[in-house]
């Protein structure tokens, strides 16, 4: 387990982008938070990170292009 942390604001639930995000979608945005800050801010390529997220590549993809609609990742 690495010991790397990174900021994260109590109030994120509260805001309306993040609100609105249904459970398993916040759910795969805090898990590519934590990623990219493994990785200097970097979100790997969907083929590296569906093995990391032991994800669908399909269901994986979806919920990427989810996130970048809401201007939740870029």
């Amino acid at each position: 387990m690495s010991a790397r942390w990174f900021r994260f604001y109590a109030d994120a639930m509260r805001h309306p982008k993040v609100a609105k995000l249904p459970d398993p979608l916040f759910r795969l945005w805090v898990e590519l938070l934590c990623v990219a800050s493994e990785n200097d801010a970097h979100i790997p390529a969907a083929d590296d990170l569906k093995h990391m997220l032991k994800r669908r590549l399909d269901h994986l993809l979806r919920g990427l292009e989810d996130l970048i609609r809401a201007s939740l990742i870029d």
